[in-house]
């Protein structure tokens, strides 16, 4: 299509693990390997190998913390999204951000950065929520990359096509890079895509 301007503008990856360490160096080594942007379109606390050795809540709790605090500090990290922003979802249960009734779980609640009372109330405030296990390492950065703004307004969690969840709206607590061209563009419309599908999921 492109012929010979093609161009890679970022390189995208998921993970899988139990281990935030080792999940931390195997995306540091891609981005070292390739010298691009990471975005790590699915990440969760799950054992896929024959162990099956699941984490339990408080350790999904840690892990998240670990690495999102990670990913949240690295300039060449451009997006990442946790795997289990959806109803039903498919790998171990602690992973959930949201129940089964589309509700938002207390996992959820650390991942945006909210607590259930703000959710409820709107707020649209940032907040810093620490797991338990991890008192001192917080999940967002007070302090953003100076290639990225955290300005983006956050008007849902996800939409899978399957529940209808409460409307609520966030600032400050997810960062965007400030792309241009193709990727930029297809970046901005995904909110309003995600509504489109909604409605016409409602609409059916």
């Amino acid at each position: 299509v492109c012929g010979t301007d093609c161009s890679v503008d970022f390189i995208a990856l998921h993970y899988y693990g139990t281990n935030a360490t080792a999940m931390i160096e195997y995306i540091t080594d891609f981005h070292n390997t390739f010298q691009m942007p990471i975005w790590v379109t699915e990440w969760a606390c799950q054992d896929f190998t024959p162990t099956n050795k699941q984490c339990t809540q408080e350790e999904t709790s840690e892990y998240m913390n670990i690495t999102k605090t990670f990913m949240e500090s690295a300039p060449w990290l451009e997006r990442y999204a946790w795997f289990g922003a959806l109803t039903d979802n498919p790998i171990h249960s602690t992973n959930d951000l949201l129940t089964d009734s589309g509700h938002i779980t207390s996992l959820g609640q650390q991942y945006i950065g909210m607590t259930q009372e703000q959710i409820d109330q709107g707020n649209a405030s940032s907040t810093t929520v620490s797991a338990s296990s991890s008192p001192t390492s917080p999940i967002t950065s007070s302090t953003p990359a100076s290639t990225f703004t955290r300005t983006r307004t956050l008007d849902y969690l996800a939409t899978d096509g399957g529940d209808s969840y409460p409307p609520f709206s966030i600032s400050g607590s997810s960062r965007s890079a400030d792309n241009s061209g193709f990727v930029g563009l297809l970046m901005k419309s995904l909110p309003a895509l995600f509504a489109l599908i909604y409605l016409l999921e409602v609409a059916v």
